[in-house]
């Protein structure tokens, strides 16, 4: 099976790959880091979306409930 990333895509697609996946990587960031990667994120957002991001998705919305969940 090919990697994909987990961040790609909506929450009910991430668990259609994991029923499907032989093997799940855990890599345990430091929070302090995703503090930053979530507003660097939409800051670069307003020139180009990032990478892997899905078409037609709310960046702002997306992000907003990626703080909620930090």
């Amino acid at each position: 099976m090919g990697s994909t990333p987990v961040g790609c895509g909506c929450a009910a697609s991430a668990w259609e790959r994991f029923a499907t996946a032989d093997t799940l990587d855990y890599v345990d960031l430091p929070l302090v880091l995703h503090h930053w990667w979530v507003p660097k994120r939409i800051i670069e957002g307003f020139w180009v979306s990032p990478e892997g991001w899905p078409e037609d998705t709310p960046l702002w919305a997306s992000t907003m409930s990626s703080h909620k969940v930090l």
